[in-house]
């Protein structure tokens, strides 16, 4: 080959390299756009889905009263909070066995029974959703997981699932105003929340039993296995108010297939 020609050939081999490159560029152009939109539109779907499990409402947040009446005034300070925690946290809920919400923050507020939703950790309190109450959904918080449930008229979380029984908490919020001193002798009492967590048993045909306040009853609760439970109690040293024993305690009563309970 001449060397004009092998120069030509040499030239169009590099333009053709140049080419070739141009198009790989256009073509990753291409599939980078179409990633772009899908994800854009993804996400459009997904926030369009998370608004059919939250509602807006004015004044979600709950405070205290700083007033007495229309001239005396209070502290703001109060004892206790109407929240479980009051600290947003990441969560999942979950709707049949699949996530339909995820990436966003959970408060539940036990006063007014209530799942407090954020899309943002830094969002505004006036930009707070509320989660639909819905009993087909599981809320999913850390390593607790919340359930609403029609019969006990709110929501309720799981401690312990066994093979005939399982047991749920509850978690009531007893809210008690402030009250102002009348005499030197008296002192003003602040805003108080206070925890009142009530335990159900809920047997394999879904029907719940409040477990009663005090000891004696509880053990009475407990049926025909009645014996048995005072026995475990007493030979482990257990205090059956004490919640984590509580659960030890229901986790051994599972263990019979022919309890009754009273």
């Amino acid at each position: 080959m001449s060397p004009i020609f092998l120069i030509i050939s040499q030239s169009i081999q590099k333009h053709l390299l140049n080419l070739k490159v141009l198009l790989k560029l256009i073509e990753m152009k291409k599939i980078l756009f179409i990633l772009l939109f899908y994800s854009l539109t993804n996400s459009s779907f997904a926030q369009y889905d998370m608004y059919r499990y939250i509602v807006q409402e004015d004044d979600v947040t709950t405070g205290s009263k700083r007033f007495y009446s229309t001239n005396d005034y209070l502290p703001d300070e109060v004892i206790g909070s109407p929240y479980s925690d009051e600290t947003f946290q990441s969560g999942i809920v979950y709707e049949n066995n699949e996530s339909v919400i995820k990436g966003v923050f959970f408060r539940y507020n036990a006063y007014k029974d209530n799942i407090e939703v954020k899309k943002k950790l830094e969002d505004p309190d006036s930009e707070i959703f509320i989660l639909v109450k819905n009993s087909d959904i599981v809320i999913k918080l850390q390593d607790q997981f919340l359930i609403y449930d029609d019969d006990i008229n709110g929501y309720y979380q799981i401690l312990f699932v066994g093979n005939n029984y399982k047991l749920i908490k509850k978690l009531y919020k007893r809210y008690y105003k402030p009250r102002r001193a009348k005499t030197s002798f008296e002192k003003s009492i602040l805003a108080t929340y206070k925890d009142d967590p009530k335990y159900f048993l809920v047997s394999s045909d879904g029907e719940f039993h409040e477990f009663p306040a005090s000891k004696n009853k509880k053990l009475k609760f407990f049926g025909n296995k009645k014996t048995e439970i005072e026995k475990y109690i007493k030979n482990n040293d257990l205090d059956i108010n004490d919640e984590e024993v509580l659960i030890k305690i229901v986790r051994y009563y599972d263990s019979f297939n022919d309890s009754i309970l009273k």
